[in-house]
């Protein structure tokens, strides 16, 4: 005879499935008419600007690298300012504040005058704005597309139980394309702290600036994206307003915008006059080769359990593999895989890798920290230079418009590769993540000094025999002390610690037994040894 379940558990089962019910209920046989990109834009002033520097690299593209958030908005702005033909966005986060208002405004001038006006935003952070969506969708110009979108007036709670491996798969993507002609890659999420205007916290990140054949590819992903069945127009999740309600949004926003540019830190293109002048100073100062841009396919969202790893990890593992010398990776979050076998076989061919990631410090995610911090002692072992962001370093400053109230965080995730092709040269694949170069002029820079330099930390071998790192720090008259605790960080070590205690491992299910052995020995063992 079976037994049965305890009465409790059945009501726990059915309310289970009542909240996963709830939980459904997207809109069906939405209509998406298909939109590409426009093929021929050379006449416009972007593609009459790009033109002498592409006939001069032909079949190559071109980068600007901005490691500030001074040049990165001022480019956006300018490219708006400048769109004849088409803007085409897409980003994570698109901010209520000062800066996702600033070049809304001037995205939303362009399609005022003729230009098509496409964006795509995540769903995760696509509500609450000053400026809703569904108003922006009803300007004639612009279209407005949610991808892999919650249900609009239910409890995101409820739907997370119904649909939680599709909704737990959001798009990351960070594009600007203007006219064809000009594209920012990568980088920077459109919100304040990005930029360097945070008040408590700034994100250190980059963004590229690219012209030439990936701008093609740019455009093409963003199509790809744009016409998935995961892109739903925001017209079929809400209801659009009134126009009354529209004019009154408007007129709010328009309000807002002008009180943001009278105070902005940075001096922002105010005219095409500007704009131009803007981009026309970096003429000749590019950096020209063959690219290729790599991106996932948004249909991994159908069923991402299942699903084979994606292009950009086939695409970073491939060039690892190729690497001879050096890689250095640019990471916030550090997840080594157990025994990190990758790792061990580039140091055993003599790759020496050199990582910055976010100390505990300036850590957003300290679960994630948690399980970074036991692989740390192996890692620095394996002979892996590792170092870690300080949240008050005086480097911020280059970086931070606010540095007297504002900390660092590392947000920018960059991998650079080195590898000798046949004729003895040296190639680096992706921008490099510690040069020492000095600030340009309109927020333009090579790099600024993090890995090695005053921006961070660099994590030494075990001294000791109960001692597993220890932190190299500077002190005054130019001698050197070293930390065994990770400083400005009293708090978050105590909540680390509970996280390492209470947090399950990494889930491997080829070898259940090995994680509940891990799990025991996590809380069993001595400390020297967890």
């Amino acid at each position: 005879m079976s037994k049965q379940p305890a009465p409790g558990l059945r009501r726990l089962r059915w309310l289970l499935l009542v909240l996963a019910a709830i939980g459904c209920g997207l809109p069906r046989n939405v209509v998406r008419p298909p939109s590409s990109a426009l093929v021929d834009t050379r006449h416009t002033t972007l593609g009459e600007l790009t033109a002498p520097a592409t006939a001069k690299h032909p079949g190559e593209s071109g980068f600007l690298l901005f490691n500030t958030g001074e040049g990165a908005i001022q480019a956006r702005v300018a490219m708006a300012e400048l769109a004849q033909s088409s803007i085409d966005a897409m980003y994570f986060q698109w901010g209520r504040d000062t800066v996702g208002r600033v070049l809304l405004d001037r995205m939303i001038a362009a399609a005022d005058r003729g230009v098509r006006v496409p964006l795509l935003i995540d769903d995760y952070w696509a509500s609450g704005y000053d400026l809703s969506f569904e108003t922006i969708a009803a300007h004639p110009n612009m279209e407005v597309r949610v991808f892999n979108p919650f249900v609009r007036g239910r409890m995101r709670v409820t739907q997370l139980l119904g649909r939680f491996t599709e909704l737990n798969r959001r798009m990351h993507n960070k594009l600007f394309v203007a006219d064809g002609q000009l594209a920012v890659v990568g980088g920077r999420n459109l919100i304040d702290d990005y930029f360097g205007l945070g008040k408590e916290i700034c994100y250190r990140d980059f963004d590229l600036l690219a012209m030439g054949p990936v701008v093609s590819q740019a455009e093409a992903a963003f199509d790809q994206y744009w016409n998935s069945q995961w892109a739903y127009p925001i017209s079929s999740l809400v209801k659009p307003p009134s126009q009354a309600e529209a004019d009154r949004e408007l007129h709010r926003f328009s309000e807002r915008v002008a009180a943001d540019r009278a105070n902005f830190p940075y001096a922002l293109p105010h005219d095409r006059d500007t704009a131009l002048a803007f981009l026309v100073q970096f003429r000749g100062k590019g950096i020209w080769g063959p690219a290729e841009l790599v991106y996932d396919d948004p249909n991994s969202v159908t069923n991402p359990a299942e699903a084979p790893p994606g292009r950009v990890w086939k695409k970073v593992n491939e060039l690892a593999m190729q690497a001879q010398h050096e890689i250095v990776i640019e990471n916030p979050y550090l997840l080594p895989e157990p025994k990190m076998p990758t790792v061990r076989a580039l140091r055993e061919r003599g790759v020496q890798l050199r990582m910055l990631t976010n100390s505990l410090g300036t850590a957003d995610e300290v679960p994630l920290n948690a399980h970074y911090a036991k692989a740390r002692p192996e890692m620095v072992d394996l002979g892996v230079e590792l170092y870690e962001v300080k949240p008050y370093a005086a480097s911020r400053a280059l970086y931070i418009a606010r540095p007297a109230t504002s900390k660092a965080r590392l947000g920018a995730a960059r991998k650079g590769h080195g590898v000798r092709p046949q004729d003895g040269g040296h190639r680096i694949v992706q921008p490099r993540s510690a040069l020492e170069e000095p600030r340009h002029r309109n927020g333009l820079h090579r790099a600024e000094p993090t890995a090695g330099g005053a921006g961070s930390r660099r994590l030494r071998p075990r001294l000791r025999a109960r001692e597993r790192l220890a932190h190299r720090r500077r002190r005054r008259r130019g001698r050197r002390r070293l930390d065994h605790r990770e400083p400005r960080a009293a708090a978050r070590r105590a909540a680390r610690s509970g996280q390492r205690v209470a947090a399950l491992p990494p889930v491997n299910r080829a070898a259940p037994a090995h994680c509940l052995v891990a799990l025991r020995n996590r809380l069993t063992c001595p400390r020297e040894k967890c």
